[in-house]
């Protein structure tokens, strides 16, 4: 996530000439995104959207510098676009796609990690630091520049808890959705160790779900090490029964200890803020902001 740090953040869209492509790019450039470029295999075109395009990312890479990419494409051709993309010099993927095969995923991640390469995703609505850049399919207009880091299993869950923070005027100072599918690249451990290092980020809001052990990592972590930045956390699926889907393909509970009760207990266990209800959110912002009298969000 070190990329995050840097000042330049050169976007390259993957799929960019799609319906979903189009209208995403034009709403990240309005928000002042730098997309430097788009890859095409099909259309034979020179730019879109005012965009060079490029059939090739490594050419794309080299004659622009691009060091973020973000992708669109169908989940069945996404494996070898996200794969050129790792051998490409692109140094953070997002991915937007969902429903990938998990089998597709898993090889993605081994190239991942091999190459030293992030993926944020798949399935995430991708990442916004406000008043800087968005990279993702987010509404540009909830945001507001301040100090509150927002880290997100659902991405409308993340809308919602954003705009809450916005209309206490307060803000955020970077919000990323992970992903919803069973298998991410980034989780939550590895966002919550960028926002301890990040000087812009006071507050970290983790927003989790039943199903999963990514919660637990981020437990583990704290227990072990003594994080000096405020922790709230909110998980959904209080009433949802074993077995059951919610939403996404990565909420469904498998073992006890991924049941709501078990990870709000569990999180609460090491020092982090639990919210059970979400009409307690903002009063639980304001308690925490007090008891940190320097922090400003």
């Amino acid at each position: 996530m070190e990329i995050l740090f840097k000042k330049e953040i050169r976007v390259l869209c993957q799929g960019i000439t799609g319906k979903q492509g189009t209208i995403n790019t034009i709403s990240c450039i309005k928000y002042g995104t730098n997309i430097v470029a788009g890859i095409s295999k099909k259309k034979k075109i020179k730019k879109y959207l005012g965009i060079p395009i490029f059939s090739s990312i490594k050419k794309a890479v080299r004659k622009t510098g691009a060091n973020v990419s973000i992708v669109y494409v169908p989940a069945k051709n996404c494996k070898n676009a996200i794969i050129e993309a790792i051998y490409s010099g692109i140094k953070l993927i997002v991915c937007i796609t969902e429903g990938i095969p998990i089998l597709d995923i898993l090889v993605i991640k081994s190239h991942l990690k091999k190459r030293c390469v992030q993926m944020i995703g798949p399935n995430t609505p991708g990442f916004i630091i406000p008043g800087r850049v968005k990279v993702g399919i987010m509404p540009s207009q909830i945001y507001k520049k301040g100090s509150i880091g927002v880290v997100s299993r659902s991405g409308t869950l993340s809308y919602e808890i954003s705009n809450l923070i916005t209309n206490m005027n307060l803000g955020q100072s970077i919000c990323i959705g992970i992903g919803g599918d069973p298998i991410v690249g980034i989780d939550f451990l590895e966002i919550v160790k960028f926002l301890e290092k990040d000087k812009n980020t006071k507050i970290i809001f983790l927003i989790g779900e039943i199903g999963g052990n990514l919660e637990e990592k981020v437990v583990k972590y704290y227990k072990k090490n003594k994080i000096k930045k405020p922790t709230i956390s909110y998980i959904v699926g209080k009433k949802v029964p074993k077995y059951r889907i919610i939403g996404h393909a990565g909420a469904i509970i498998k073992k006890s200890q991924e049941t709501w009760k078990e990870k709000c207990k569990n999180l609460k266990s090491c020092g982090i803020i639990v919210v059970k209800n979400i009409f307690d959110i903002q009063n639980t912002i304001l308690n925490t902001i007090e008891k940190q009298p320097n922090t400003n969000t």
